[in-house]
């Protein structure tokens, strides 16, 4: 990444933002979650849009009902379902892309690492998912990239093809 700024990329149709992992789970921490929520927020619109763009419903997910959910977290079962869920379709998404690239830490374990840690918990999560997401937007984009064409090259009347490096 470009020391460390985030960048917005089209994939699959979709326009996206890749984000420093480390620098969402920092900001979420400093800022006592208000960036969390707009994170929160912004990825689950990708997702939606990603979807809508591939046409796959199960990756889809209205992003202000997820929102929805989070905020009413004083309640807890729904911000735990919501967090799932997002993490649910991030999954599909990963799969329809065939990136080979699983989410390497159960939503359990992270869910639970979350709420027990203060601060440690939220920087390591919000930092986890947001790779995991730059992941997969980096891997359909490089997927959708076409294939470049040989450089022709003429030696002593021969024609040489060489595949660019």
């Amino acid at each position: 990444m470009h020391s460390g700024d985030a960048y917005e990329t089209e994939v699959g149709g979709a326009s996206v933002k890749i984000r420093d992992p480390w620098r969402v789970g920092v900001l979420c921490v400093l800022t006592f979650g208000i960036y969390s929520i707009v994170w929160f927020y912004k990825v689950n619109d990708e997702l939606d849009r990603y979807g809508r763009a591939q046409n796959q419903p199960e990756i889809q997910g209205n992003p202000i009902l997820a929102l929805a959910g989070l905020l009413l977290g004083f309640l807890i079962v729904p911000a735990i379902i919501v967090w799932v869920w997002t993490l649910t379709r991030l999954r599909r998404a990963q799969d329809l892309a065939r990136t080979g690239q699983e989410l390497t830490l159960g939503a359990s374990l992270a869910l639970a690492a979350f709420s027990i840690v203060p601060i440690v918990g939220p920087l390591i999560w919000h930092e986890h998912v947001q790779h995991n997401f730059n992941v997969l937007w980096l891997d359909r984009d490089a997927s959708a990239a076409p294939e470049p064409a040989p450089v022709q090259r003429r030696r002593s009347g021969l024609s040489v093809e060489a595949q660019p490096s």
